[in-house]
């Protein structure tokens, strides 16, 4: 899930991403997979773990 810039920092993507973990909230496994390519790494030190 991609945030644009202008938007990131507002907590979107966890808002999106506790809404797809409660709809899904019965299946016992979740996968996140992430890209490796430079365009789409993560530049801030600010984590969030699931």
């Amino acid at each position: 899930m991609l945030v644009l810039n202008a938007y990131q920092n507002q907590g979107i993507a966890t808002i999106m991403m506790q809404h797809v973990l409660e709809k899904y909230k019965d299946v016992r496994q979740k996968v996140l997979l992430t890209e490796e390519a430079p365009d789409v790494r993560v530049t801030s030190t600010k984590r969030t773990v699931f």
